[in-house]
């Protein structure tokens, strides 16, 4: 039987998770205009601090590469295992990509609600 695992340091560049997304699209008969209704929640999370100016979003300069990207850091594993009986039959089973990444540096929480 033979075992293995690796540890891995991870660093969040970009993060976008999308917790409501309702949207609408309809076509006007008469003049086959398109019309968008949305009501949206998301938070974002980025090396570089976020602008939001109405529906535009502004990504600025890293400042502090340092700081940036400890500050959304996280620790993954991955762990395998194989098994070998005689006569040519083996087993192995892994886990891989089992961690987290905290989200604490620009972080960005985006409502709207035009539905």
């Amino acid at each position: 039987m033979s075992v293995g695992g690796r540890l891995k340091v991870l660093f969040g560049i970009y993060n976008i998770k999308t917790n409501d997304l309702n949207a609408q699209i309809t076509t006007d008969e008469n003049n086959c205009s398109i019309r968008l209704k949305y009501q949206l929640d998301v938070q974002l999370s980025s090396m570089a601090p976020i602008d939001i100016n109405g529906s535009t979003f502004i990504i600025g300069k890293v400042t502090n590469l340092m700081a940036s990207c400890f500050g959304n850091a996280g620790v993954g594993i991955d762990l395998g295992a194989t098994l070998k009986i005689p006569d040519k039959i083996g087993f192995s089973a892994a886990v891989i990509d089992l961690g987290f990444i905290t989200r604490k540096t620009n972080t960005t929480n985006v409502v709207s609600s035009v539905f």
